[in-house]
Formats: C-alpha cells, sequence, structure tokens
C-alpha cells in the first residue's frame, strides 16, 4: 500500500491540535462489513467501486459521528465523476446495491452527499447547495457537529456557502441533520473506478489544516466520548484487551504486564504453523479449545 499510518496505536494518547497525525489511538477507516459492494484497500481507506453506471454502491465508515466535533477529508481520485456521492448517512441504515440506491437520494431517507458531476449538495435528492462540479484530484473537506447535526462540506480549503469565521462560530452549515439519529461517513458509487483513494480521517496530516474548524478534531479513539462508562479509563482498550509476547520454555510461566485480569486468552506460537488455543478463567487455564479443530474442550 501506498498509504503508510504508524498513527494506529492499542493506547489512546497524545493532544489534537487540529493538524492531522498527532494523536495516538484507532483511527476511522472504511467498514469491510459495511458496504453492499466493491472493494477496499490501503488500510481500507481507499474505495473502489463495483458498479457499471446502473447500479449504485455504498460503504460506511467504521466509525458513528458522535459525542464531538469531527473533521476528515475524501481525496477524489475518479476520472469520471458521474457516479460519485460523497457524504453522510444515518448509522441505523444499511448499504444497499441497486439503480438510485445512493446516499443524497431519497433511497437513503435524510442522508446528505456531495453530487461529484453536479457540484451539488443534496439531502434526500433535494439540492441543498449549488457549487462547482468537482474533479479528479479534488480533496473534499467534511465538518460534522453531532450536538446540532450541522454537516459543512468544502472542497480544496473553501467551504462552500459558508466562510471559515462562518464555520466556525458554528454557523451557515449545507444542511442540518436530525440529532435523533446517529451519522457516519459514507460513499456511494456507480462505476469501477477507484473513487476515493486515501481518505484521511486524521490519521495522518490534513491537506488543508487552516480550514479545520476551531475545536473539530480527527474520527479516533482519542477523540470519542468514555467509551467505557464514568472511570478512569477513558478509551483505553489496554485496560480490557491487550497483547503479550513471551518466549515459552515447555514450562509452567506466569505471564505479566496485564492492566487486567484476562478473562480469555488467544494464545499462539511465533515460531511453527501449530494451530490457535484459548483459554477462559471459568474453565481454567488447563482446558483449552483449539480454533482450527472441531474438537470438544481439550486437556
Amino acid at each position: 500500500a501506498s498509504i503508510d499510518v504508524g498513527t494506529e496505536t492499542p493506547t489512546n494518547y497524545g493532544t489534537d491540535g487540529g493538524s492531522g497525525g498527532e494523536v495516538r489511538g484507532n483511527f476511522a477507516t472504511w467498514n469491510p462489513l459495511d458496504l453492499s459492494a466493491g472493494s477496499l484497500s490501503e488500510g481500507n481507506l481507499t474505495y473502489t467501486g463495483d458498479g457499471g453506471g446502473n447500479s449504485f454502491d455504498t460503504v460506511k465508515g467504521t466509525f458513528a459521528l458522535t459525542g464531538g466535533k469531527y473533521y476528515w477529508e475524501t481525496p477524489i481520485s475518479g476520472a469520471s465523476m458521474t457516479y460519485l456521492h460523497v457524504g453522510i448517512m444515518r448509522a441505523d441504515q444499511s448499504p444497499s446495491s441497486g439503480g438510485s440506491n445512493a446516499i443524497g437520494q431519497t433511497q437513503y431517507p435524510n442522508s446528505v452527499a456531495m453530487v461529484c458531476y453536479l457540484g451539488d449538495v443534496k439531502e434526500s435528492n433535494t439540492v441543498r447547495h449549488n457549487g462547482d462540479a468537482i474533479v479528479q484530484n479534488d480533496v473534499l473537506m467534511h465538518a460534522f457537529d453531532s450536538s446540532t447535526g450541522k454537516y459543512w462540506i468544502g472542497v480544496n480549503g473553501t467551504w462552500r456557502g459558508a466562510t471559515q469565521s462562518e464555520v466556525n462560530s458554528g454557523t451557515n452549515p449545507v444542511y442540518t441533520v436530525s440529532t435523533d439519529y446517529s451519522w457516519v461517513p459514507a460513499i456511494s458509487e456507480a462505476s469501477t473506478q477507484v473513487a476515493v483513494s486515501g481518505t484521511n480521517f486524521g490519521q495522518r496530516a490534513w491537506k488543508y489544516p487552516s480550514s479545520v474548524p476551531t475545536d473539530y478534531k480527527a474520527l479516533c479513539t482519542q477523540n470519542l466520548s468514555d467509551t467505557f462508562g464514568d472511570n478512569d479509563d477513558t478509551n483505553n482498550p489496554s485496560k480490557y484487551f491487550d497483547v503479550m509476547l513471551w518466549n515459552g520454555t515447555g514450562a509452567e510461566k506466569d505471564i505479566k504486564g496485564f492492566n487486567f485480569q484476562p478473562d480469555l486468552a488467544w494464545i499462539k506460537n511465533r515460531d511453527s504453523t501449530n494451530g490457535q488455543m484459548f483459554t477462559d478463567a471459568i474453565r481454567g487455564p488447563n482446558k483449552v479449545v483449539y480454533a482450527h479443530l472441531p474438537w470438544d474442550e481439550d486437556t
């Protein structure tokens, strides 16, 4: 892959100053389990359509836009804009393939999208903003405030229908969606081209850092509201899941270094093709289940 992302870590840390590529944690990507067709590559940040002009396919992002203000960029790599829509859709809607199944159309109620060949921003097939058509190598900018449902789209450093100061102050969005729903980034495409290449949810430095609105953050676990409840473990998955490497000797060994008592251990040796095994706290360390064999538990 041509996209080198070194900011993905199991533990969240860092301060998001609005430049991109600053914080560490798990970042949003396009979701291979939530697309109707097409393919993902380059760390699931590049989307290639599977249509032929007669049927749209749609993919959603892995993170819902909840509990904050978020900014992301979608570089447009396709040569043809005819069948490309980029924007947001409701998290409760499932992608499906079909002749007009594109975000910004009525098939996904309330969804909002830049219809690239027109340059129009549409919501449920109603034009909410007119502008120049998108062309290859343009970079779309997105800003979403989950507390108000306000959504802005820009192109190459300039916001559509709003000045930078207006976006900073939360005015003149291209559309305001209902906060009764959760929302996710989304793409719809009806051709076989690489539609969006190297989407940046904050894994890397922003293309247009001066256009990032005040207090808007990368879509990363470091910037999400507390995933694990009202405690001191704010978005710290290493308190619940972690990886440990050790050299075995064939003798009993006490594995230390976790921040918790594991309920389930998934074990695999690294120097052979032997299968993987699971043990858990209920059955105890002497009872194992092999992932690659149709057996009952073994001792």
